[in-house]
C-alpha cells in the first residue's frame, strides 16, 4: 500500500511523520524478512506506474540498499537504474541513502557509477541538460562521490560538461588538439 499510496498528507487521525514513520518500520520489516522479493515488488511497482509518485519506491529501495544482508544491499543496488530512471529520481535516492547509511562504500560508488555509465550517452545528455539539479544536489555532487571513469570519449565530454560546463569541454579540446564538439553538448 505504502509503495502506490505513500504517506501524502497523513489523516484526520494520524500526522503524516508518523504515518511515514510507520510505514518505514514496516517496509523494513518486510525487507529483512525477504529482501530479494521485496526489492523485485519495490521494482515493479515503480516500472509499472501504478503509483502516482515514484517517491515511495525510491525510499524504499533506499531502505534497502542500506539492509544489514549484504546480498538484500546488492539486488537493491543493482535495481537502482530501474526505480531512479531520471536525475531527480538518483538525487532523492542519494539523499534518503545518505541519511540511511551513508555514501560510502564500493557498492554505492559502483551503482552509481553505472547509473551513468550504462544510460545511453544520448539519453544521458538530455537527461542531465534537463535535471541539472534538484534537492541540494548537482550531477556534478553524484559524480563526484562516485569518481565515474569510463573510456567512451563522448561520454567523458558529457562528464567534463557535468563538472566544468562548456568551458572545461573547450579546455579539453584545446589539449587534444581540438576534435569537434558532439551536438549533444549543444543541445
Amino acid at each position: 500500500r505504502f509503495l502506490v499510496l505513500g504517506t501524502e498528507g497523513g489523516t484526520y487521525y494520524v500526522n503524516e511523520r508518523k504515518l511515514t514513520k510507520e510505514n518505514a518500520e514496516n517496509v523494513i520489516r518486510a525487507i529483512e524478512a525477504s529482501g530479494g522479493k521485496s526489492v523485485g515488488l519495490i521494482v515493479a511497482v515503480s516500472e509499472s506506474g501504478r503509483a502516482p509518485k515514484n517517491d515511495p519506491a525510491i525510499f524504499a529501495l533506499a531502505i534497502a540498499a542500506a539492509a544489514k544482508d549484504p546480498q538484500t544491499r546488492a539486488i537493491a543496488l543493482a535495481s537502482l537504474p530501474k526505480v531512479c530512471r531520471i536525475p531527480t529520481h538518483l538525487f532523492h535516492f542519494v539523499t534518503y541513502l545518505k541519511n540511511f547509511r551513508g555514501l560510502g562504500g564500493r557498492g554505492v560508488k559502483r551503482a552509481l557509477s553505472s547509473w551513468y555509465n550504462d544510460m545511453p550517452v544520448e539519453k544521458l545528455a538530455y537527461e542531465v541538460v534537463k535535471y541539472q539539479s534538484r534537492d541540494g544536489w548537482a550531477n556534478s555532487d553524484v559524480l563526484r562521490q562516485c569518481h565515474v571513469r569510463t573510456d567512451d570519449e563522448v561520454r567523458n565530454r558529457v562528464y567534463r560538461w557535468i563538472v566544468d560546463g562548456i568551458e572545461g569541454v573547450n579546455k579539453q579540446d584545446e589539449a587534444n588538439k581540438w576534435i569537434a564538439i558532439p551536438n549533444i553538448i549543444h543541445a
